[in-house]
């Protein structure tokens, strides 16, 4: 099996139901199949019916599903989640973001991008995913305009960084956060780690 690229597919509004986006599909396949791609992974949005149609009359198949969830943080009570958060607490494990951990960890760029692939590997995917190359992984999570070091958190013990949750800005809405990747260690799983972090 080759490679596998990602390759977003999108026509703008105005464009739509001329046959661009499938003369674009073909052309993306035909490439795929001259670099001996064997398999093409399409996500699409469910809200989007025109782009469920595309999928299925050009013979994907469903192999997964993503849900997409909001909160309010305004009207959000936590108080329900008080005992774990204080049981995490008692364990050792401390709660910063990734803007203070930067001056406390010279190697933190280092942590972080282990940590990432530790959490990415044990993610569900219809397909084995490789880890980022270091500079796309830094390019993407750490020097992206969309990037808030303030609210990247870290769960730490000790000297040992054990989960994360990566909140970032939403490019099209100012007053929102997209939460991304949130994970633990697997050694610290199952101790209320991520209600913590979420």
């Amino acid at each position: 099996m080759g490679d596998v690229f990602a390759i977003g597919l999108r026509v703008v509004p105005a464009a739509t139901g001329r046959g661009v986006g499938r003369a674009l599909h073909e052309k993306m396949l035909a490439a795929a199949a001259q670099a001996g791609i064997s398999r093409v992974l399409a996500f699409v949005d469910e809200r989007q019916t025109r782009g469920i149609r595309f999928a299925d009359a050009a013979g994907y198949r469903n192999v997964g599903r993503a849900w997409e969830s909001t909160i309010d943080p305004q009207t959000f009570d936590p108080s329900g989640f008080r005992p774990v958060l204080e049981r995490v607490a008692a364990s050792g494990v401390e709660f910063a973001t990734l803007a203070d951990l930067r001056t406390r960890f010279p190697d933190w760029l280092e942590r972080l991008y282990e940590l990432y692939g530790v959490l990415e590997s044990g993610i569900p995917f219809p397909i084995a995913e490789r880890p980022n190359p270091f500079e796309v992984f830094r390019a993407e999570v750490v020097d992206s305009d969309l990037a808030m070091p303030e609210a990247f958190l870290i769960a730490v013990m000790g000297d040992v960084w054990v989960g994360l949750t990566e909140f970032r800005r939403v490019e099209s809405e100012p007053t929102w956060l997209a939460q991304e990747l949130t994970g633990v260690a697997p050694s610290h799983r199952k101790q209320g780690v991520a209600t913590c972090l979420l």
